[in-house]
């Protein structure tokens, strides 16, 4: 560790000194109930698998989805009501 003097625009009383550490400060977050609350609804596993593929696959992925609805729509609109 080492030690250097404050500047005044820090609003520092004159001769404080601050403490510099190799080791970056760890923040501690609370966590926040709303998205805990929504966390237990979310396969995170599928979104893992999903971050496995590359940029390529993903879009090919979507591609296909939106085939699905497509020919789906289609097959809605062909049958008689």
């Amino acid at each position: 560790m080492c030690a250097e003097e404050c500047s005044p625009a820090s609003g520092a009383p004159p001769g404080a000194r601050a403490t510099v550490s190799a080791v970056p400060a760890r923040i501690v977050l609370e966590p926040d109930p709303v998205i805990e609350a929504y966390k237990r609804d979310v396969d995170r596993t599928l979104l893992r698998e999903n971050l496995k593929l590359t940029v390529d696959q993903r879009l090919r992925k979507l591609e296909d989805v939106l085939r699905f609805f497509e020919d789906w729509r289609g097959a809605a609109r062909q049958t008689p009501p």
